[in-house]
């Protein structure tokens, strides 16, 4: 004899309703809507995730006390990709993203995730593979007070817990400029962080005048070094440190 059920739940405002079988071997299939303010701990996650609710379809299958569980969704509020799908497994206390893509991104990662008793849900690091490809860095503009130009491939990782991602990326612009600037030429190099900050270094390519450019970023990815060769020249731009370990002021150095 084969019993369905009918699953409803809420939690706040999120919810979850599912058709199927619930007994010792799942096999339900449904819709569900999630508030991030609704999950424990959810102040730690990125105001990105935070401030944004997510709904899509999902299944449950295999043994009731350890589930096979796979959601899917569509946003179009995604910040600075837009669209994007997305699908999720999760099984034995690890979340994976199988598949984001949007127009312009493809990316996979894992995240350990698990339910412990008295402190809700608790998750570890991400780990995470992207590639991004003819990426419009006008995209940055709202996010950065700029007005940037030209176009961006990545290829690399973003690894760490998810309040402090370290990227591990190789970049190539295409035409890049801000504001008034722009240069008909392509740059490529590496975006690399650590516990200490990051560092991004660009070199020109040929048949370019020869330029190297370089960043130096503190542990909240504000810009502690500039440093631009071109020409036979170079333009350095830095500042005292003040004892939050950001720069107060600004000092150019030039030579020719």
């Amino acid at each position: 004899m084969l019993f369905r059920s009918r699953l409803e739940g809420e939690l706040g405002r999120s919810r979850l309703l599912a058709d199927g079988r619930l007994t010792r071997q799942l096999s339900l299939r449904g819709g569900w809507w999630l508030e991030p303010s609704d999950l424990p701990q959810a102040q730690r996650l990125p105001a990105w995730l935070r401030d944004r609710p997510l709904q899509g379809r999902f299944s449950a299958d295999g043994p009731l006390l350890a589930p096979r569980l796979a959601a899917t969704t569509v946003r179009h509020d995604l910040p600075l990709i837009g669209s994007g799908s997305l699908a999720l497994r999760w099984s034995h206390g690890l979340l994976e993203l199988s598949e984001l893509r949007s127009e312009h991104l493809l990316a996979s990662a894992t995240l350990p995730l698990r339910l412990v008793r008295g402190r809700g849900v608790v998750w570890g690091e991400l780990h995470s593979r992207l590639q991004l490809r003819d990426y419009p860095l006008s995209r940055l503009n709202r996010w950065l007070g700029s007005h940037l130009h030209g176009r961006l491939d990545a290829d690399g990782s973003l690894q760490g817990p998810l309040a402090g991602l370290l990227p591990d990326l190789r970049l190539r612009l295409q035409n890049p400029g801000a504001g008034s600037l722009r240069l008909q030429e392509t740059w490529s190099g590496t975006l690399v962080g650590s516990a200490e900050g990051g560092r991004l270094r660009l070199v020109a390519h040929e048949p370019s005048p020869q330029g190297r450019f370089e960043a130096r970023f503190n542990r909240r990815w504000r810009p502690l070094t500039l440093a631009l060769e071109r020409g036979g020249g170079r333009l350095d731009v830095s500042g005292p440190r003040d004892p939050a370990g950001d720069r107060k002021s600004t000092r150019l150095n030039s030579s020719h």
